[in-house]
């Protein structure tokens, strides 16, 4: 099988789009699959390099060549300055339009060769940014080609994005049902995602949930998970910090001085962790982050009110290394859900201020008397998370011709 993958985030960026589908292609790639990848401007080198898959590093139709981080804005220049003033700025779907226009030409000028060649290749596009949704659908319907599309996020219903009125959102919502009608199927992150999407065209079956997943087994027992002599007497958060996640209310709400230590390591995109008594470590890679993880003694997930459709990719390295994992946020979420399911920890919703200070002092006790706590993790479950397995169902999804 030969799959063709539109990314903006992939090699060597390490945010959550990327690592999802670096996962993914990589054990494609190892099931013996020919895989070519569309990523951003992350080199200088534009051209396809000799790697596992085979990587194109797309600039942009306007503005700087390369760039090295996922927040680093393109430059502005005249064109793009004169174009914003003379349609509305949501027209422009996100700040990646003149890349993913370019992945649009990049289709035509590329339809007779290449992996393109191959009326059977697996088109897929992964979002965000919309923009490479939008282009990379255009271009397939120019060209009569079909494509899966992956949703690691909501889009016109995304809590978090400001529109800039209902126009805006209309608008999005248009080109997202346009999307998802023209698609040959729909991959998305968590349910109430795929429920969502699924009342785009309820007469197709066609929108299938793939979550993220995590390299290798998780090979521990009951008996490593609820240990505590060997472990790291500290609350730890690993992962990136931004205005969804809830981790100033989750420690508003603590008197810190009474706590046990609580330790961030990853990005902060906030400014939020300098502000609080916390110890802050290095950011580590995710192939270094699960040997970290299994020797900590609680994982720390804090989500914000409005995040009820979150699972976060942070979760998936907290399944493997089979610690106790201290979530607080929306009861509902399908993080919360997946925790309760595995018994995997504690399960705090906003603002219960008691239950949450109750649940920490617990915790500081088992540390100091090292007591080990209770739980019957469900351990014959937890590789149903694994890349491996995971893959193995979206083989299934791009080879059957009945999707």
């Amino acid at each position: 099988m030969k799959v063709l993958l539109v990314s903006y985030f992939y090699n060597p960026i390490n945010n959550a789009g990327a690592i999802r589908w670096r996962k993914f292609t990589d054990e494609l790639k190892l099931n013996h699959h020919e895989i070519v990848v569309l990523t951003g401007p992350w080199v200088a080198d534009s051209s396809p390099k000799e790697s596992t898959p085979s990587v194109y590093y797309l600039k942009p139709l306007l503005g700087n060549s390369t760039t090295s981080e996922p927040s680093t804005p393109e430059s502005s220049t005249k064109i793009k300055s004169n174009l914003k003033k003379i349609l509305p700025f949501f027209l422009f779907i996100d700040s990646k339009f003149f890349w993913s226009l370019n992945v649009f030409f990049w289709f035509i000028k590329n339809s007779k060769k290449g992996i393109l060649k191959d009326p059977k290749v697996k088109i897929i596009v992964s979002g965000t940014p919309w923009s490479s949704v939008v282009f990379t659908a255009l271009a397939c319907t120019v060209l009569r080609r079909d494509y899966f599309v992956d949703f690691r996020d909501f889009w016109s219903n995304e809590p978090f994005l400001n529109f800039k009125g209902s126009l805006a959102r209309k608008y999005f919502q248009c080109l997202e049902s346009w999307v998802v009608k023209r698609a040959k199927g729909v991959f998305t992150v968590n349910t109430p995602i795929q429920l969502f999407l699924a009342k785009k065209n309820p007469k197709k079956a066609f929108v299938f949930e793939i979550g993220n997943g995590f390299t290798g087994t998780a090979s521990w027992t009951s008996a490593d998970f609820n240990s505590v002599a060997k472990c790291k007497k500290r609350i730890l958060y690993a992962g990136s910090l931004s205005i969804y996640h809830g981790f100033a209310e989750f420690l508003n709400l603590l008197n810190l001085k009474q706590t046990p230590p609580i330790c961030f390591v990853g990005t902060d995109h906030i400014g939020l962790v300098k502000q609080y008594p916390l110890t802050v470590e290095p950011s580590v890679g995710f192939e270094e982050i699960d040997e970290k993880l299994k020797n900590e003694g609680v994982l720390l997930l804090t989500l914000g009110r409005e995040a009820t459709h979150y699972t976060t990719a942070k979760l998936i390295s907290y399944l493997k290394a089979g610690r106790p994992i201290l979530f607080y946020g929306p009861e509902n979420s399908p993080a919360a859900e997946l925790i309760l399911k595995l018994n995997l920890g504690w399960v705090i919703p906003n603002g219960n201020q008691e239950l949450l200070q109750k649940t920490v002092l617990q915790i500081k006790e088992h540390f100091e008397k090292e007591i080990p706590f209770s739980f019957s993790p469900k351990t014959d479950t937890i590789n149903e998370h694994s890349v491996k397995q995971l893959t193995k169902k979206l083989e299934t999804l791009l080879l059957s011709e009945g999707v």
